[in-house]
């Protein structure tokens, strides 16, 4: 009886391993996951995007990292895993590619950004940065972050540093800096022109003006799939998707393309 018992269980067992639709196991070895690093202000598209690329590739995963283009670049030389960067300046996407952690023939820029002023909805909106003097604090990204640059390039070539320099209160990416003047941590922020449109709480900051794009380099976000990536042809896939269907959520959200 035990042994006829043992011999049916094998049976089952050799049945359920043949079937197609049977176990779990064979539907998780057709999945593929792409882990993406992308700089933090490209959060709300870069969500919208990653769905509407696992609903055109049936089996894939798209599992986002958001943080600031220098936080991610840290993880990377950390041995992050991690198949592709998007970073919201060139310079950490050059120094990854010089160290061959990035594929340099992969370098796509996909959108552009601007930089903006913000204040607190209902509060009085400076017209140029001359005027940002006075107002208290001005909350800006930190050092080696992205949007923090471009804001510290702008004051320094618009002569404004003796001035405004001290005022800088420092946050660790472009979100939290919406949020720290939405939130009266501070009466003024820099910020991308994409977090007016994009941020969750974009509704109780207002835009005050444009800083001039000749004060501060180029902002580009750019792709790069890694060195280390399990998968780089889905990598290179999602960038051409990014060029092609995901413009649309890039430019509702407040991207230049």
């Amino acid at each position: 009886m035990r042994r006829a018992a043992s011999l049916v269980a094998l049976v089952c067992l050799l049945l359920a391993q043949g079937c197609p639709d049977g176990p779990s196991s064979a539907s998780r070895e057709k999945t593929r996951t792409l882990r993406v690093f992308a700089a933090a202000s490209l959060s709300a598209p870069l969500d919208e995007i990653a769905r509407a690329f696992e609903a055109r590739n049936a089996g894939v995963r798209v599992l986002v990292n958001a943080a600031s283009s220098s936080a991610l670049e840290r993880q990377l030389e950390n041995g992050a895993s991690c198949d592709l960067l998007i970073a919201a300046t060139r310079a950490p996407v050059d120094r990854l590619a010089k160290a061959a952690l990035l594929d340099p023939a992969s370098v796509t820029v996909i959108a552009s950004n601007t930089l903006v002023v913000i204040v607190r909805k209902g509060e009085a909106k400076p017209t140029d940065l001359a005027g940002v003097v006075g107002l208290g604090k001005i909350a800006v990204g930190a050092r080696g972050v992205p949007v923090g640059d471009y804001a510290r390039d702008a004051i320094e070539h618009a002569g404004l540093s003796e001035k405004l320099t001290p005022l800088l209160s420092s946050y660790p990416d472009e979100p939290s800096v919406v949020t720290a003047t939405a939130e009266g941590g501070a009466p003024v922020g820099i910020v991308y022109a994409s977090s007016t449109v994009a941020h969750p709480e974009r509704d109780a900051i207002e835009r005050a003006f444009a800083i001039d794009a000749k004060l501060h380099s180029e902002i580009v976000y750019v792709a790069a799939v890694t060195r280390g990536s399990s998968d780089p042809g889905l990598a290179r896939a999602f960038i051409s998707f990014l060029a092609s269907d995901g413009k649309e959520p890039l430019r509702r959200a407040g991207f230049g393309l």
